[in-house]
This record gives structure tokens, C-alpha cells and sequence, in this order.
């Protein structure tokens, strides 16, 4: 926390402590022509020595510097001893001896509203040797040795030693005073006194009681806490009889001061400590003093114990009681509350502390304007070390606002500045983005605003354009989701406004400005929002491919080691792959933006942010609609050098604005892309590849464009079909290509096949052909290598027709025939040829592969009914319906008996047939025929009538069976397998004949002939 400087001693004393009652307060004040940042070092170094050893006793004085002193802070002197100036440090600087003298009426002037309180005054003059030729005065100590420092040391030990024994004089007379001889202390807010008053027993118990209270401060500031609680003690005695209640108050402030400095070891934590001369443990020594009657047995006084925490609190709480009874006494009160604050803090106490802070601060007194601002950051900083942080705050921003108040002569803009930016933690407003936890609400959105727009308008008035500029882009980037639209416009205008005024942003040299003022830079990260980041990779045609030796291919299988799944670590096993890009050539990274501003956003310079390899990444600029994304922004670069290349941010300039956003995890499209790390390859040379074969588009990388798509080569063949073409390739870069393997690879089921057509030389291909198991591309080749290879290649699969139910027979004739059948697409102008010869059939694959060997012919009426085009066929109820069926053999043997079948039915909604028609069809003629023989390419003619009596829909099925396995159910074959035994041939072919006889014996006319009977 900031705090206004406590070393200017004001009417109250915001800084105060039960510790100061032990402290030796000194003023410290230049003199003649001294800079600001010598006397401020010198001070320094004297304000360092905080204690004060007297050598041979266990005596340490504590000592209290101030720059400055207001009258108005000495008025409660005889009150509180501690608040008097005893000591009165003039520093100087001087070249010569002889102008020491000029000091002198400077120093008188400084010494002269003191004079009635200073115990002694001493003068450091710097830059000068002390010579015997210029005598100077005793009060005068010329420092320029060769150790100035061991100097200011040593005199700045005697004159402590000789506040000191001031000190230790007056306490040792105050303790061996007479009763008769003491005089009544008074306060400046107390009347004078009656003459009858003077000689009441009240009176004499006040004097008594005021002395005590005296002496037991010059003990505190003497050292000797024990001795100052048994004269408080014995002053409280008094003072509670003489109902004295100013300074009873005192009294029990001073019990706790005394038992506060026993209990803790405060005087001990002073790293630099001055060790007194040697004199000064003579005049230590201990006095009993006088007694003084026996109201009060002060003997039982003598080495008290020193109160419990508990006690302490009692006493501090009653003396704030006392003080408020008191008119005029708000000073001390005010006072008081702070040290009791500060005690209870040290206690463990907040809610304590809290209650007595806040009865400080409800203190009705009146104030000066600096007054007011110490009482504000007085209780900000009190409020920090209870722990209400925001409390802190909101007592930081009215000593900010204080700060510029129209009372004053002068606004204090810098001080009003540090007071705002200790305002920012108590409001949850973090400097640093990175401690900030995302997801939920951190603090006050409308007070931040309001925090920061003051932040905005004190900075503006402190001259510093840069920091000003990034205080508005703090608000614009940290609270851009509560600002109103309106708001956003007016700071965006703010900003583009300022960096057209100030396009250097300067800075104000480093002696005018204060240290508190220097700020971190903020990145606008939200201006606009990136989200989907991704490195692209090469082209697939440009894209670099690790060469592989052959030997590698097989070294896997010759390992003695077994493969196990299972792995020590798995997630290291898991490696992203890394893109790998070619140096020289362009690299892309591709990102969605946002923009979240209620108008145009427009962006320029936005470029990639590297380390490692270096790169020249190509700025990009853009201007976004209000309000609107995500839209694709590709960057570019180019890697110059091979190595790791790590993409950690971007820099955009918005609003003049240039920042610098650093990559995390949510900008990215996926996690484990995370970091982002880029292989850079060498400079390859690049062939370009023509060919006569047609091209055609491919899928589209934008499918809103789908005129992106590049052209590709791609061959669309049939079956058996064969096509010629000629690949050219053209080295095109300016690298060399050393060699050039190219492997065709033929896929086909349970195959592969590799052929490599290797070049070795300049300028033409080698006539030779090596077979390899992997496609291999080597990119090296001389340069100007430009060459054609001719491919003749055809493919080789099944046949797409489809052959259905044909018999098989294990005929040669039949076999030959199969394989040179003969696919001639005459319209599409292709041809070729098939070949099963590799391929194992079975039945079931026979079955499907084959024609059938029975084919139907159909008419109604006397027209042809053809089943792939012709639809249901309607006829009116009762007509006659002639239906004539053909029946072929096409196969090269007899078929037969066979029978052929006419079965009309009807169909019903699930799909069933019903074929008890009770009535609804009768037929003229017969509607089965029998055939004992059908031989090769005769043909069964069969004709009759129907007719339909009810209307509906009516389906005629026409089925041919081959009834020989019902009248020879199998003899034939067994017999023709046991005179054969002998031949495995013949009975795998007997075999196959005799299932096929079983499985292939019905044909249908397929699809059934639909009968549509209307009225």
C-alpha cells in the first residue's frame, strides 16, 4: 500500500503506535544548498539507525526521525513526552571550509521555534575536511573523509549520546525531586487553575499524578520500560483519586506502552544500531525516588509484572472512554483509537481492530485537507493489514479523490494516482491476466469500471501519453464483456485519437516521474478473438517425404524381440505428429477470428510470432464487420533456416494499438496440437508432372468455392478394360535432382505388386525395371532433367454381370468359353477382357455366376409381355384372357421332364399370396404342361385362357421345374460313383453334378404378371 509520507509531523499523528512512546523523535532539515537527492540520501542513512545501544547495561533507546514538523504537532508535547522534538539534525554541503559560517543564521532560523523543547542541535556539513587553520562551532561536524559514511556514524552516536544524557539528567532529577518542589503540568486545553485549588489534597494528588506520568515517559524514552510501568501504575493511583481524566487516560496509554515493549522485542529487529560512547554508562544508573506521602504505598509498585494482552485491552478501551469525556482532547482520541487498531492487529484481532478503526475514523474533529487524505490512507493501510481488502480500496479511492479536491492550491495528481492503483486488488482488478482464473466472475464489474475510468482521467492529467493509452486499453481488453456499446466506441475513439497525437507514445524522462507509474503492457487478445488455430501443412504434392532405405523394410520381422502391448507410458507413446514445412517455400497457418466490437473492426500488421529457426512472416490485414465471425484468416510465411521452428503468438495492431497475443490452448483447434512446433526441412527441388490422361476437379478445400478444386488426374476403367497414357516430369526449381524412383503400385485381393522405374544419369530415363514392396520417392535429380515415361497398364477384376441358376459341368468347352467372354461397350467406346482362371468357385459362386439355362417368353391377347418394361396389365371382369408361354433352352444339353406351371393368386396386405380363389378366376384349357425332353435351343409352347369374375388385383407366377430328381432320386449317380471308384476325377465331377442337379430344378418368369380386373 502507498501512503502519504508519515515523516511530516501534522496536528495528529496517523502513524502513531504504543511503540513511539518509547521513541526519541529528531528532526532532520537542510540547510543552504543542498539538492533534493543528496539530502534525501543522507537522510536515508541516518533514518536507517533505528536503535541505540548504551554500552555495559541492557538499555536501547529507539529513535524516530522526521523531515518536518507543524507547530500544531507540539501542542500535546507535555502531554505525550514522545511527541516533542528533543533532537534537531541540519545537513548541509559545502566545498570550502570558510563557508560553513553562511550556515549558521540558516540553522538558527531552523532552531529558533524549538529552542524551548531541542535537548541539542547538531549541524552535518558534507563536502569538506575538517582542518585546524578554520576552528567551526561544537554544534557543527564537518564529514569528508575518506569514509564519510564511518563519519556520519560516529558524530550522529555523540549527539544521541548527549540527548541522552539531557535525558538521563532530567529523569534522574525528576525522580529525586522534592514533594514541595513540583510544579502542576498543564495541558494547552486545560484553564488556568484557582488559587484555592492549589493547596486542596485534589490539587496535590493531580501534581503528584501528572509527575508520575512525566516521569514514566522519560523512563520510556530513557529505555527503561520496567521503571515507566511503575510510575504509571503509581500515576493511575493518583490520578483515579484526583478523578483527573485527561491524564489518567494518559496513564493507563502509558501501562500498556510499557507493558507492550516488555512483553515483545520490537528494539531487536533494527538490523543498524548505534553503540554510545563509552561516558554514557556513567550517568545510567538507577534512583530511588522520594516517597511521597502515604496516600499511595508505592511500594508495591516496585518491578511490577506487565499486563496480559487481555489487561492491555481493558486499559486502551477505558482511556478511549476517558478521552472522549474530554473537550478538546479529539487528538488524542483520534490518536488513540489508531494505536489501539494497531494493537489489537498485533493481537490476532480483526473484527476488533475493525470496530476500533472505525470509531477513529467517526471522530468529530476538523481537519485540514492533507489531514484528510493521511486519515484516509492511514485507514486503507490499516484496513490492508486486517485483511478487508476491500474496505483497503475503498478508503484508497476516497484518498484519491481526496487528492484533488478544490480546497487545495495544487491537485496532487501523482499521489492521487498510487492511491487508485492501491485501490486495484481490493477491487479484484490483477495487473497481471495471468492470475486471473477464467470461467466465473472475479469482483464488481460496474465498481472496476468505474475504478478504471478514474484511473483513465488521473493518468491523462500526469503527462505520460503511453500511460494513459494503456490504461484505456486495460478497460478495453479486461472489462470489453460489461462495457456498453457506447462505451466501447468511445474508448476505440480514444485510443485511435491518442496514437495519431502521440505515434511515439514518448515517455517522460525518469526524474520527473514517479516509480509507482510504470505499468506492464496489455495485449488486446480480445480485438478480435482467435479461436481455431491450425498449421497447415504442404500441399500433398509439395509435401516432403523421409526417404527410407530398402534393408529398413524388413527389419521388424528379423527382431528377436516379441511385440506386447504393453507400454511403461503410453501417453509419451502418443506423439502428435509435427507438420513439417520446407524452408524457402510458403508456410500457412490458418485461425477463425471474431470480432466482438459493435462496429468495423480493422486490423493491420498482423503477423506470426516465432522462435528457433528464423522466418519472414508476410503482415496481413484485415477489416471485420460489427459484431460477426467467425471469419478464415490465413498468415504466411516464409522459414529461412532448417531447424525447430515454435510459433508462440501473433502481433496485430488495432486502434494503433500494436499487441503481442501469446498462443494458449483455448485459441487452438486442438489441445494436442499444443505447443505449436514446426518442422523446417532444406530446400528441395520440385518436379512438376504433366500427363495426357484426363483431369478432373477433386474435392474442393472451400466448399463455398467449389471453383478451388484443383485438377487431378483420375481414370475411370471397367472391368477388363485398358487405357494408355504419358506422365512428363519437368525439374522446375533451381536445386539439382540427384535421383528419381517412381513405383506403380497394383492393388488387387490377397496381392501386391510394386514396380519401380529407376533413372539413373542426366537427361533420359534407364530402359530398366526393379520390383519393390514400397513406394519410393527420392526428389533429387540434375537440374533441366525433363523426361516422359509411357505406361501401359490394364486392371483386372470380376466381371460386373450377373449370371444366375446355370448348371455346372466340368466340360472344357464350358470353361474356355467363361473365360474368353468378351465385354464390347460400343457407346462409351470401351473394351476388354476378363480372366477367372485365378479363382476358386464353389457352388453357391457358380450359382451366381452363370446365366440360367431356361429363359420365358410371354403374351396376352397376342402381345408380347415384356417383364422389365411392361407394367400391370387391365382387363375388364369376365373377358377372356389368352395367355400364350414360350419356353427356350439355351444351354448346351437337354433339359428334362420338366414341368411348366401356371398358378394365378391374389396378394394380400402383409404380402402373403392367397391362392384359394373360391371361384373368382376360372381358366379354359390346362394350366400345367409336361415335357419329357427340352432339347439345346428347342423351345415348349403353351396356351390358355383365363377368366377373372371379380374386379381386384391378380398375379400370374410361371415357373418351369426340372422334375428328374423325383423320378431318379439319385440311383444314377451312386451307382456311377461305385463303378468309379477308382477315379477321384470323375466322382469330384459326379459330386458337383449331382448337387447342382438338386439345388438348380426350378425356373421362374420373374417379375409375375400383374392382372388389374376392373368393371
Amino acid at each position: 500500500m502507498c501512503s502519504v509520507s508519515l515523516l511530516s509531523m501534522l496536528r495528529i499523528d496517523f502513524g502513531q503506535s504504543l511503540f513511539d512512546h518509547c521513541g526519541v523523535l529528531i528532526l532532520v532539515q537542510p540547510v543552504g544548498y543542498i539538492g533534493d537527492k543528496p539530502f534525501k540520501s543522507i537522510y536515508d542513512e541516518i533514518s536507517g539507525y533505528r536503535t541505540a545501544q548504551v554500552p555495559n547495561t541492557t538499555r536501547r533507546l529507539l529513535l524516530r526521525y522526521a523531515k518536518r514538523v507543524t507547530p500544531q504537532f507540539l501542542e500535546w508535547g507535555n502531554f505525550h513526552l514522545h511527541k516533542r522534538v528533543l533532537g534537531l539534525i541540519c545537513v548541509g554541503k559545502c566545498s570550502e571550509v570558510s563557508e560553513v559560517e553562511k550556515l549558521e543564521n540558516a540553522v538558527n532560523e531552523i532552531k529558533n521555534p524549538f529552542s524551548a523543547i531541542l535537548f541539542n542541535t547538531r549541524c552535518f556539513v558534507f563536502g569538506c575536511k575538517s582542518t585546524n587553520d578554520v576552528k567551526v562551532r561544537k554544534d557543527f561536524a564537518l564529514i569528508g573523509g575518506e569514509d564519510p559514511s564511518r563519519d556520519l556514524q560516529n558524530n550522529l552516536a555523540e549527539f544521541v549520546a548527549s540527548l541522552f544524557n539531557v535525558l538521563e539528567s532530567k529523569r534522574l532529577s525528576k525522580l529525586s525531586e522534592k514533594i514541595d518542589k513540583i510544579v502542576l503540568i498543564k495541558t494547552h486545553v486545560e484553564h488556568e487553575s484557582l488559587g484555592g485549588e492549589n493547596d486542596s489534597r485534589t490539587m496535590k494528588r493531580k501534581t503528584v499524578g501528572r509527575s508520575k506520568k512525566y516521569t514514566g515517559d522519560l523512563c520510556m524514552l530513557a529505555g527503561l520500560p520496567q521503571d515507566a510501568l511503575s510510575q504509571y501504575l503509581i500515576a493511575g493511583e493518583h490520578l483515579r483519586s484526583a478523578n483527573d481524566v485527561l491524564w489518567l487516560a494518559g496513564a493507563f496509554e502509558g501501562q500498556c506502552a510499557a507493558s507492550l515493549a516488555l512483553i515483545s522485542d520490537e528494539a531487536q529487529k533494527s538490523t543498524n544500531s548505534l553503540i554510545l560512547p563509552t561516558e554514557c554508562a556513567a550517568n545510567s544508573v538507577y534512583v530511588t525516588s522520594n516517597g511521597l506521602g502515604n496516600e499511595v504505598d508505592e511500594s508495591k509498585f516496585r518491578n511490577p509484572s506487565p499486563l496480559s494482552k487481555e489487561d492491555m485491552v481493558d486499559r486502551l478501551s477505558e482511556a478511549l472512554k476517558l478521552y472522549n469525556r474530554v473537550k478538546g482532547a479529539a487528538v488524542l482520541e483520534t490518536e488513540a483509537n489508531l494505536k489501539f487498531t494497531r494493537l489489537l492487529i498485533r493481537f490476532q484481532k480483526p473484527i476488533e481492530a475493525s470496530i476500533a478503526l472505525q470509531n477513529s475514523m467517526s471522530v468529530n474533529i476538523s481537519l485540514t485537507e492533507l489531514e484528510k487524505i493521511t486519515r484516509f490512507n492511514t485507514a486503507a493501510i490499516l484496513y490492508d493489514e486486517i485483511g478487508f481488502k476491500r474496505k483497503a480500496a475503498f478508503f484508497s479511492k476516497i484518498s484519491a479523490v481526496q487528492c484533488v479536491s478544490h480546497q487545495l492550491q495544487k491537485p496532487l495528481w501523482q499521489l492521487s494516482y498510487n492511491f487508485l492503483m492501491d485501490a486495484l486488488e481490493g477491487y479484484r482488478i490483477h495487473q497481471d491476466q495471468n492470475n486471473v482464473s477464467k470461467g466465473h466472475q472475479n469482483g464488481w464489474p460496474y465498481l472496476q469500471t468505474r475504478i478504471l475510468n478514474d484511473l483513465i482521467l488521473t493518468s491523462r492529467y500526469l503527462g505520460d501519453p503511453s500511460l494513459y493509452i494503456r490504461h484505456v486499453t486495460f478497460l478495453l481488453q479486461t472489462m470489453h464483456e460489461h462495457l456498453s456499446d457506447q462505451e466501447k466506441r468511445e474508448l476505440s475513439t480514444i485510443l485511435e485519437s491518442s496514437f495519431k497525437e502521440h505515434p511515439a507514445s514518448p515517455r517522460e524522462k525518469e526524474n520527473n516521474r514517479m516509480d509507482k507509474l510504470d505499468m506492464n503492457n496489455l495485449s488486446l487478445t480480445n480485438m478480435p478473438v482467435v479461436r481455431s488455430f491450425q498449421v497447415q501443412p504442404l500441399a500433398p504434392h509439395m509435401r516432403p517425404v523421409r526417404k527410407r532405405v530398402l534393408t529398413d523394410a524388413g527389419n521388424s520381422s528379423g527382431s528377436p524381440f516379441i511385440f506386447s502391448t504393453l507400454r511403461q507410458n503410453r501417453k509419451e507413446a502418443r506423439k502428435v505428429k509435427r507438420v513439417k514445412w520446407v524452408c524457402g517455400d510458403i508456410g500457412q497457418v490458418s485461425l477463425d477470428v471474431f470480432n466482438p466490437m459493435p462496429f468495423e473492426l480493422k486490423a493491420t500488421n498482423m503477423v506470426l510470432c516465432v522462435e528457433g529457426a528464423e522466418f519472414e512472416p508476410y503482415p496481413t490485414c484485415l477489416s471485420l464487420p460489427a459484431k460477426a465471425g467467425p471469419h478464415t484468416v490465413i498468415l504466411l510465411g516464409i522459414p529461412k533456416s532448417v531447424g525447430s521452428l515454435r510459433i508462440t503468438g501473433y502481433t496485430i495492431t488495432v486502434f494503433g494499438v500494436e499487441s503481442t497475443c501469446k498462443l494458449t490452448e483455448s485459441n487452438m483447434k486442438s489441445k494436442d496440437e499444443f505447443p505449436v512446433i514446426v518442422d523446417v526441412v532444406a530446400s528441395m527441388p520440385v518436379l512438376q508432372v504433366s500427363t495426357s490422361l484426363p483431369k478432373v476437379r477433386s474435392r474442393p478445400p472451400d466448399p463455398d468455392a467449389p471453383q478451388s478444386a484443383p485438377l487431378v488426374t483420375a481414370v475411370t476403367l471397367y472391368a477388363g478394360q485398358s487405357i494408355k497414357g504419358t506422365v512428363k516430369l519437368e525439374n522446375t526449381s533451381k536445386l539439382p535432382v540427384d535421383s528419381l524412383t517412381i513405383t506403380i503400385g497394383e492393388e488387387s485381393v490377397g496381392n501386391s505388386t510394386d514396380i519401380t522405374v529407376t533413372i539413373t544419369g542426366a537427361r533420359r530415363f534407364p530402359q530398366r525395371l526393379e520390383g519393390s514392396e514400397k513406394a519410393k520417392y527420392d526428389p533429387e535429380a540434375t537440374w533441366g532433367l525433363t523426361g516422359s515415361i509411357h505406361f501401359e497398364y490394364s486392371t483386372e477384376a470380376f466381371a460386373s454381370n450377373m449370371y444366375r441358376k446355370v448348371e455346372t459341368y466340368s466340360k472344357p468347352q464350358r470353361q474356355a468359353k467363361c473365360k474368353q467372354y468378351v465385354c464390347d461397350l460400343p457407346v462409351c467406346r470401351a473394351s476388354g477382357c476378363g480372366n477367372v482362371d485365378n479363382l476358386k468357385l464353389d457352388a453357391a459362386m457358380l450359382e451366381v455366376l452363370f446365366l440360367d439355362p431356361i429363359v420365358f417368353e410371354a403374351s396376352i391377347n397376342g402381345k408380347a409381355y415384356d417383364s422389365t418394361t411392361s407394367n400391370e396389365v387391365t382387363v375388364s371382369i369376365s373377358s377372356i384372357v389368352d395367355l400364350v408361354v414360350t419356353v427356350f433352352n439355351e444351354s448346351d444339353e437337354s433339359r428334362g421332364p420338366l414341368l411348366l406351371s401356371i398358378d394365378p393368386y391374389q396378394e394380400q396386405a402383409f404380402g402373403c399370396p392367397v391362392t384359394e380363389l373360391d371361384g373368382k378366376v376360372t381358366w379354359f384349357g390346362t394350366l400345367k404342361s409336361r415335357i419329357s425332353e427340352l432339347s439345346p435351343g428347342s423351345s415348349l409352347c403353351h396356351c390358355c385362357s383365363l377368366m377373372f369374375l371379380y374386379t381386384g388385383q391378380y398375379t400370374i407366377s410361371i415357373s418351369c421345374s426340372d422334375v428328374s430328381a423325383e423320378q431318379v432320386p439319385c440311383n444314377d449317380a451312386s451307382s456311377a460313383i461305385a463303378e468309379s471308384s477308382h477315379s477321384s476325377e470323375t466322382l469330384r465331377r459326379t459330386s458337383v453334378d449331382r448337387l447342382i442337379n438338386e439345388t438348380r430344378k426350378s425356373w421362374t418368369f420373374s417379375p409375375p404378371i400383374k392382372i388389374h380386373v376392373v368393371e
